[in-house]
């Protein structure tokens, strides 16, 4: 899924909300740099408070107007995280934060998803 209804972006963004395998449910994030310049962007994962392990942090480089998507759920790479929730032992319940080392203006889609579910 995509939005273009952004008029500005920040270069800090919180994710309240971030699941892995929690009762079929996963969290799809989209980023994309807003800015002028190239920049490396880190998702920092919070502690985990519904499972036993804390996923890995995501880093990658993103340039002007570039985006990527990042599907918790699914094998890495092809699922565009490092980290591997597809499986139910491995049920996460956190958040996010989403910063850069230029300083360069981001914007974030989140999409809570079960495809086990009609209409999810």
């Amino acid at each position: 899924m995509g939005y273009n209804g952004f008029t500005t972006g920040s270069s800090v963004v919180n994710l309240p909300l971030v699941m892995g395998q929690n009762n079929s449910f996963y969290t799809g994030i989209q980023i994309q740099n807003a800015g002028t310049l190239a920049t490396t962007v880190t998702m920092d994962y919070t502690t985990n408070t519904g499972g036993s392990f804390d996923p890995a942090n995501e880093v990658f480089s993103l340039q002007p107007g570039a985006s990527k998507t990042v599907i918790q759920n699914g094998t890495p790479p092809s699922n565009g995280s490092v980290n591997n929730w597809n499986t139910s032992s491995q049920k996460y319940i956190g958040g996010a934060r989403i910063t850069n080392d230029q300083n360069q203006p981001l914007v974030a889609i989140v999409n809570q998803q079960s495809p086990g579910l009609s209409g999810a």
